[in-house]
């Protein structure tokens, strides 16, 4: 078999079906990574996969497996049925085989029990498909009264059909998975080619070069104009005096604040005292002014500001993702390499690099999980649904949309003007 790209997709398919593959990466596929290995013999592992696409994607088209259909009709009333039993033996007593009771007339035998020990979640693959076909009667007794028209019997043929392929499924999907467990691995070398061993190597955080120099507080106070003290704010404002144009004396005079991290602080006066000029001017919006002011080394400022701007063309959801747009840029980024991969004329040295560079950079920041972070974001502020337009929404939702979007950024500080305009007694 040559590598084109549906034996590749072969290849993978299969080894995404490895039992020992799973074992070995069940941390990567909880994350919905999975990293493919290179095993020896690549036509033998994509033969697997098209067999386990052929018997789990085209399971209606496998032919069904030679079970025998046993009847012991009992007499009853016209026009009613045996009662459903949909119960599975995996073996019965006298060692033929597992059966299935069907219902009171019919049992279906000759099932190896191989085909339980195929599973879909808890249950085997059979006792799923008996599982879906039970009448179960609804608890809301209207639905159960005008609305519950299920009836097994009308569906009992095609029921037996298809369990009958479900054993052939089972049976040989077995079969190929210990074919897999049985190989000797003990002189596999799953060394990946150069441009993969980049995207496959363990991400380790990226560490600042070590300096042997340590400036002292006089030296550091000379380079930077700032007292030594200031290093442990996480906000410094020194002789900061504003005043607009025109205006005869200065909204803000000569003010000097430190804000240790961690802090909580209340910004208390009345209407034109300047209490949404010193935010701005804090948030690095207002830059007029004349003294200092300053975020502590590292510390990112988030300010919200007391009407809110949303794009009205996005929803709810697209709204609060672009407080992490360069997070979820660099997501779809990745994505978009892996579907470049499988063109012709793909560079895979240039591709496969870039895509190294930004799992990298994804890793750093948990960007894995960033659908999970704005779906509990949202929920935690009590957001309108994630599909809804902004344009018709009430000021208090609008507000908490954007102050969820500014949370999803993970500022060092956050900056909130008013902060309870808008908002309903429930936020």
């Amino acid at each position: 078999m040559g590598i084109t790209k549906d034996a590749i997709f072969a290849y993978c398919y299969a080894v995404l079906h490895d039992p020992l593959y799973r074992e070995k990466y069940a941390l990567n596929l909880k994350r919905k990574f999975p990293r493919i290995p290179f095993y020896p013999d690549f036509a033998q592992w994509a033969a697997w996969g098209e067999a386990l696409m052929a018997l789990l994607i085209g399971y209606e088209a496998v032919a069904p497996w030679p079970i025998q259909r046993i009847e012991t009709p009992a007499k009853r009333a016209d026009g009613t049925h045996p009662k459903p039993v949909l119960k599975s033996l995996p073996e019965d007593s006298n060692g033929s085989g597992g059966s299935v009771t069907i219902d009171a007339d019919t049992q279906l035998t000759g099932i190896p029990p191989l085909a339980w020990t195929y599973r879909l979640g808890n249950h085997s693959a059979i006792d799923w498909v008996l599982d879906q076909h039970k009448e179960k009667k609804p608890r809301d007794p209207t639905i159960a009264a005008r609305f519950n028209t299920y009836r097994f019997a009308s569906y009992k043929e095609s029921m037996i059909e298809l369990l009958a392929r479900v054993v052939r499924v089972s049976v040989e999907t077995v079969a190929i998975n210990d074919a897999m467990t049985a190989l000797d691995r003990s002189d596999w070398d799953e060394t990946p080619p150069a441009w993969l061993a980049r995207l496959t190597r363990p991400r380790l955080p990226r560490r600042r070069p070590v300096s042997t120099w340590q400036p002292t507080p006089h030296h550091r106070q000379i380079l930077t104009g700032r007292s030594p003290m200031a290093a442990q704010y996480a906000y410094v404002m020194k002789n900061m005096t504003k005043t607009f144009p025109g205006a005869p004396k200065p909204v803000l005079k000569d003010i000097s604040l430190q804000f240790y991290q961690g802090s909580k602080i209340g910004i208390v006066g009345p209407n034109g005292a300047g209490k949404s000029t010193l935010i701005k001017i804090m948030a690095g919006i207002d830059t007029e002014f004349t003294g200092e002011a300053w975020p502590g080394e590292y510390i990112t400022v988030g300010y919200l500001e007391q009407e809110p701007q949303l794009d009205e063309s996005k929803t709810v959801l697209e709204n609060v993702k672009d407080g992490a747009r360069e997070t979820a840029n660099m997501v779809d980024r990745f994505n978009q390499i892996g579907m470049e991969m499988g063109e012709d004329d793909a560079d895979f040295d240039a591709l496969g690099a870039e895509m190294g560079e930004l799992q990298e950079k994804i890793d750093a920041v948990d960007g894995w999980t960033l659908d999970n972070q704005l779906e509990i974001a949202m929920e935690a502020l009590r957001c309108p649904p994630g599909d809804w337009p902004v344009d018709n929404l009430s000021g208090g939702e609008k507000r908490r949309i954007a102050l969820t979007r500014l949370l999803i950024q993970k500022p060092g500080i956050l900056l909130l003007d008013e902060p309870t305009n808008h908002l309903d007694a429930e936020s």
